[in-house]
């Protein structure tokens, strides 16, 4: 308890060795413990998300660029309509 006796609180001026040891096994706790779980977590994380995928090596096909330009003249197309209805 604090000297007013209102709150608890660490007091700073007592240096015995139980102190010293609740100090730091507070701050492991408190602290370096959480602090490790949550990088080994994201890292974990981010170890899944990186993985990359499978591919499939297949021959270059003429088709493939014939339907990558369709989808993109139709979606350029959509937008220029949106667009276009909004601006009415």
């Amino acid at each position: 308890m604090e000297p007013s006796f209102q709150s608890c609180t660490i007091d700073w001026r007592h240096n015995d060795a139980s102190y010293k040891s609740f100090t730091v096994v507070y701050f492991v706790l408190g602290f370096l413990v959480p602090a490790c779980i949550v990088v080994v977590c994201y890292r974990t994380s981010s170890a899944h998300i990186r993985v990359p995928k499978p591919t499939v090596v297949r021959p270059h096909d003429m088709n493939d660029d014939f339907w990558a330009n369709q989808d993109t003249v139709t979606m350029m197309s959509y937008f220029r309509k949106l667009m276009t209805s909004m601006q009415k």
